[in-house]
């Protein structure tokens, strides 16, 4: 082999991969295989940015999948990136509007009370 790290197709969800031996190691064998599941393999790069974003939008991407897959550390990059390009972020679905509205409303209750008492 020149050096080069070959693959080939094990089957529809497998990979060999072939790399040199490593010089200089009398008890390494002259080529190391090994077999990788397709799944496995991170196909990040497979994607554009703008692959990515639409995906989130659609809601075929969660915000976490989203920003892992651009390489962001928070929502406000994220954020920024829709800005960037005009668009909206996703509205959250009723559901989840409706559970936050209900964890919060003990809260605004409180916060009316206090509001009147003073």
């Amino acid at each position: 082999m020149d050096g080069a790290i070959r693959g080939r197709r094990a089957g529809p969800d497998a990979i060999f991969l072939a790399m040199p031996a490593l010089q200089g190691h009398k008890r390494v064998p002259k080529c190391y295989v090994s077999c990788i599941p397709v799944r496995r393999l991170d196909t990040d790069a497979m994607y554009t940015t703008t692959q990515i974003i639409q995906g989130y939008l659609d809601g075929s991407l969660t915000r976490e999948e989203a920003m892992h897959k651009l390489h962001m550390s928070s929502y406000s990059q994220l954020l920024n990136a829709l800005a960037d390009r005009g668009v909206a972020p996703p509205k959250p679905p009723p559901g989840q509007v409706r559970a936050e509205l209900e964890a919060a409303r003990p809260i605004l209750r409180m916060m009316e009370t206090n509001r009147h008492g003073s």
